[in-house]
């Protein structure tokens, strides 16, 4: 099915279409064990573009914990191999009657026996299905023993990631699916590939000066900094990047930064109750007041 781009326009990412595909197509009596449960594997909004640390998988469905919708995410490279492959979502519904796994080449879609794979760990099953399918570079999200008896704290698993909320692999292994492996060698175009590639370079440019701990340089470079964790490459220490940057601009304002002498001057006013009157007049002034009066401010001097 295509992709709606209205669909992606307003929820954006992974998460936010899965949500909606959720909202739309799954009755909130569904169980999580129902064949009328969907088990969804998407690709991030700018996953297997230069974006840094865009790889991100996202799984949703109906958690048998909760009852409720469930999602996790899992690092590793299947996400960018499915956008290469053509696709943004892998969406399954339904039970199989024996264990099957899904093989996704391009415009090629398989379902294959994995009954020989019964009973294998995840990764031992991800590199088993590379051997058979002859193809070493594709990636494979799989499911282990818990996963195939329903353990409700089952995960996924691929390469070195997982995604282990919610027991979304137990639902896996109730659709009988052992693995999804995907291999693409297509292309992703870019709306605007200069002036997206500028943006990346930009937070490149940011993630290098608070590695250097340019203080000033990485506040300045991340002053519209909306946490949407783009910067956010694995840091040996685990520390998240944008976690950074909020505290760059923090010591900027404190201690960097230069003070400016007509404000220092105004917060005396203040503490002294200079204004305590003019307040108490404009917290009683409507709104068409309050709009006029702040369009005719007089600014006040950049010192």
């Amino acid at each position: 099915v295509e992709t709606d781009p209205k669909l992606t326009e307003l929820y954006l990412g992974g998460l936010g279409t899965n949500a909606k595909i959720l909202w739309d197509r799954v009755p909130p009596e569904v169980e999580a064990f129902s064949p009328d449960n969907l088990l969804i594997f998407s690709a991030g909004l700018l996953c297997g573009t230069l974006a840094t640390g865009c790889n991100r998988t996202i799984v949703s469905t109906i958690s048998p914990h909760t009852k409720l919708m469930a999602f996790s995410m899992m690092g590793g490279f299947w996400a960018p191999e499915l956008k290469y492959a053509g696709y943004d979502k892998v969406i399954l519904r339904g039970k199989s009657p024996d264990l099957v796994y899904l093989w996704i080449h391009n415009d090629k879609v398989e379902i294959r026996d994995a009954t020989h794979l019964q009973g294998k760990g995840a990764i031992e099953t991800a590199e088993l299905i590379r051997q058979e399918l002859k193809q070493p570079k594709a990636q494979v999200a799989a499911i282990g023993l818990a996963g195939e008896n329903r353990v409700y704290f089952a995960s996924i698993e691929q390469g070195r990631s997982s995604a282990s909320r919610g027991g979304i692999g137990a639902v896996m292994g109730d659709k009988r699916v052992k693995a999804i492996a995907v291999r693409g060698t297509k292309d992703i175009h870019v709306a605007r590939p200069a002036e997206f590639i500028e943006l990346c370079n930009e937070v490149m440019e940011y993630i290098q000066a608070a590695l250097r701990g340019d203080i000033a340089k990485a506040a300045d470079l991340s002053f519209d900094c909306l946490l949407c964790g783009l910067c956010a490459a694995r840091c040996p220490a685990e520390i998240v990047q944008y976690n950074v940057a909020l505290l760059c601009r923090r010591l900027y304002s404190r201690h960097i930064a230069p003070k400016a002498k007509h404000l220092e001057k105004r917060l005396k006013e203040i503490e002294k109750g200079t204004f305590d009157d003019e307040m108490g007049k404009l917290k009683k002034m409507k709104k068409a007041e309050l709009a006029k009066l702040y369009d005719a401010r007089e600014i006040e001097p950049g010192e």
